[in-house]
């Protein structure tokens, strides 16, 4: 004797998960999430993903840092002569910290 079992398949949408974390860390991202169905096979119920039907949304995150960009350098004297004073200058823009190493001959002055 053969026995043939009907297995019946149903799913059905119950919401969608919580939202993934922001894929960049600073800057614009995206944000994704699934709908969840539950599923049923012969009276037993369980919990299922639905790939099919997906959502996304823009995520903000704080401002990239902005690379330091000389905006101007200057020395007080084109020629000076050996022993003079010199005075230097410049002006940097970006993202804190900025540091600004002034060298002579590559060294530290």
């Amino acid at each position: 004797t053969i026995s043939l079992f009907h297995y019946l398949t149903t799913s059905a949408p119950v919401g969608f998960t919580e939202w993934s974390s922001c894929d960049v860390t600073c800057g614009l991202g995206v944000q994704y999430r699934q709908e969840t169905c539950t599923e049923t096979l012969n009276g037993e119920t369980a919990l299922c993903q639905d790939t099919s039907n997906s959502q996304e949304r823009v995520c903000k995150m704080p401002a990239c840092p902005t690379p330091p960009v000389i905006e101007s350098f200057g020395v007080s004297e084109e020629i000076i002569p050996r022993g003079d004073s010199v005075i230097l200058s410049c002006e940097v823009s970006g993202s804190a910290p900025i540091s600004v190493v002034w060298k002579k001959g590559g060294v530290e002055v």
